[in-house]
């Protein structure tokens, strides 16, 4: 292989000679006749799959770091480009295009237990469920729960006081505050309060409209 440089210096000096001493009117022959003198070299040379470009450009330039570079560039590789920047862009335009999705209503499927949470327990045992005081005295009943976003459990609206529901005063107090405790087998809920006590508290009712409890 160390004929190849010299089989390709002697390509290219001929190609340069050739277009410097022929014509305007003879270029288009010669550039034919030193394609093929190129070709016939380079395959003596050992090159194969050969492609002579036609009206090619040898550029030499700097990049913006002042770097040298050298490339060849020919019509086809140029219309090549463009095609593929046409192509990009009108990639572009159809995703632009195409409808986006977010989390809400996504066909992806929620997960389900394969067992039940440990001491986890129904809210069955607090809701509708009386509360009593230390000395077994009732303060009043939970009549609502209260959830946060996540879930949680956060406070209970008690009745306090009244008769079926007349004269009652509805609280809020902290989930932490109502002790569940079994007693004689049965569900049992104390808190270290006394319903005097509550009948002073802060008192709330529920906005049908708003679903929620506010500020009787």
């Amino acid at each position: 292989m160390k004929a190849l440089p010299l089989a390709i210096g002697l390509t290219f000096g001929l190609v340069g000679s050739s277009f410097a001493q022929a014509p305007g009117n003879q270029s288009n022959q010669n550039q034919q006749s030193i394609s093929q003198q190129a070709k016939s070299s380079l395959e003596q040379a050992g090159f194969t799959d050969i492609k002579i470009i036609p009206q090619s450009f040898l550029i030499r330039a700097k990049d913006k770091n002042g770097n040298p570079f050298m490339m060849v560039v020919d019509p086809d590789s140029v219309t090549a480009v463009t095609e593929l920047e046409r192509g990009n862009a009108a990639s572009s335009r159809n995703s632009s295009l195409q409808p986006t999705t977010t989390g809400v209503g996504t066909s992806t499927q929620a997960q389900m237990l394969t067992a039940l949470p440990q001491n986890a327990t129904t809210v069955a045992n607090w809701y509708k469920q009386d509360v009593y005081d230390p000395s077994d005295n009732k303060i009043g009943e939970i009549t609502d729960v209260l959830v946060d976003k996540d879930g949680k459990i956060d406070a209970f609206i008690m009745s306090i006081g009244g008769f079926l529901g007349i004269d009652t005063n509805d609280v809020a107090v902290p989930f932490s505050a109502v002790h569940a405790t079994q007693k004689n087998g049965k569900w049992s809920l104390t808190m270290n309060a006394t319903a005097d006590g509550l009948k002073s508290a802060p008192g709330y009712k529920f906005d049908k409209a708003k679903a929620t409890w506010i500020p009787a």
